[in-house]
């Protein structure tokens, strides 16, 4: 289960294209925050029309995950723009 409050993240990799940029999406459209975690910071594209509350759910941010100071930064940036990041198997209202 994944969140699906205003509060809080998921951080997706290689969310500029292919199959990141597609779990991007489909969470954002679940209602998600994403950290959209990509080399070249590009936002994964929404589909036509997407309203402005789905553009704001998205937090497009350059990084390489080997660079462990960029990786540190860039989950700093998303909790600093969404609060709690989600972990895996997280489910709502349990850590």
């Amino acid at each position: 289960m994944v969140p699906t409050s205003t509060h809080g993240a998921i951080v997706v990799t290689g969310a500029s294209r292919g199959i990141g940029a597609a779990i991007a999406a489909a969470l954002v459209e679940e209602g998600v925050n994403v950290a959209c975690l990509s080399r070249s910071g590009a936002m994964p594209d929404l589909p036509e029309g997407a309203h402005e509350d789905l553009r704001r759910r998205f937090h497009p941010i350059a990084c390489d995950i080997a660079d462990e100071a960029g990786f540190a930064e860039a989950l700093r940036q998303t909790s600093d723009r969404f609060g709690d990041i989600a972990r895996a198997g997280q489910q709502r209202g349990r850590a």
